[in-house]
C-alpha cells in the first residue's frame, strides 16, 4: 500500500509541476465569442503556489519523515526466493529520488523554460530566473546551516547536475536566457555553500562534493 501511495504522490507532484510555465488554451471558434484569448499564461500567483507546494511536500527536509516508520515493513509478498537477481530489501531512496527527479526534470526541461520566456511577452510575470531561484531555495535553504538528510543530499546533487547541464549545454537545447539564469543560480549557490561550516561529517563531505561539482561545471563553461 505504501508504494501505491507513493505513486499517487508521484502523480500529484507531476500534475502540480505543470502549472509552472503553463499556458491556458482556449479553442473556442470565433463565432462562439468566448471573450477569452487563445493563449493565456497561468497566473503568476498560481505558479508560485505550485512551486511552494512542491518545495513543501516533495523537496522539504521533512517531506518524507512520517513515512520512515513503514520502511522496515516494506516486504514484498513471499513467493519463495524469486527476486529475479535483485535484493529483497526496499529501495525507498530510489523511489523517492525518482519522484523528485521527475519534478525537477519537468521544471528545468528546455521546453518548459522556453515557454516561460516566451509567455513573458504576453502576460507571464514569473520569470525563468525567479523560477530557478525558488527551486534552488526550496531544495537548499531550509537546512543550509545544519545537517542535511539523505533525501536532501540526493536531491541537492540532482539539482546541481541538472542546472550544470544547462550551463554547459553543448547541444544548444536551451535558450540564452535560461543558460544565463542557470549560471546565475549556480554561482549564487557556490557562494552560499562556500560560507557554510555547520553540520556533521557526512553533511560536510556532501557539501564539499557539491562545491567540487559546481566548480568543475563552471571551469568548463564555454
Amino acid at each position: 500500500k505504501y508504494y501505491s501511495l507513493l505513486y499517487q504522490r508521484y502523480g500529484m507532484a507531476s500534475s502540480v509541476s505543470h502549472y509552472i510555465g503553463g499556458i491556458l488554451v482556449d479553442r473556442s471558434l470565433p463565432e462562439q465569442k468566448s471573450g477569452n484569448k487563445p493563449f493565456t499564461p497561468v497566473p503568476a500567483d498560481y505558479q508560485r503556489r505550485a512551486m511552494s507546494m512542491l518545495n513543501r511536500y516533495v523537496f522539504a527536509p521533512q517531506a518524507f519523515t512520517s513515512d520512515a516508520q513503514l520502511f522496515s515493513y516494506l516486504q514484498r509478498q513471499r513467493r519463495g526466493f524469486n527476486f529475479w537477481g535483485s535484493t529483497e530489501d526496499p529501495k525507498v531512496v530510489d523511489h523517492i529520488l525518482n519522484l523528485q527527479t521527475t519534478v525537477v526534470d519537468f521544471i528545468l526541461h528546455p521546453v518548459t523554460l522556453r515557454r516561460i520566456n516566451n509567455t513573458s511577452l504576453y502576460g507571464n510575470t514569473y520569470d525563468v530566473t525567479t523560477v530557478m531561484s525558488d527551486l534552488v531555495g526550496g531544495i537548499f535553504n531550509e537546512d543550509l546551516n545544519g545537517d542535511v538528510n539523505l533525501y536532501r543530499m540526493n536531491t541537492q546533487i540532482l539539482l546541481i547536475q541538472r542546472v550544470g547541464s544547462i550551463v554547459n549545454d553543448s547541444e544548444n537545447q536551451y535558450d540564452r536566457l535560461s543558460v544565463a539564469a542557470a549560471y546565475y543560480s549556480l554561482t549564487g549557490l557556490k557562494n552560499k555553500l562556500s560560507k557554510v561550516k555547520a553540520g556533521e561529517e557526512q553533511t560536510k563531505a556532501h557539501r564539499s562534493h557539491m562545491l567540487f561539482q559546481i566548480e568543475k561545471t563552471l571551469s568548463t563553461t564555454r
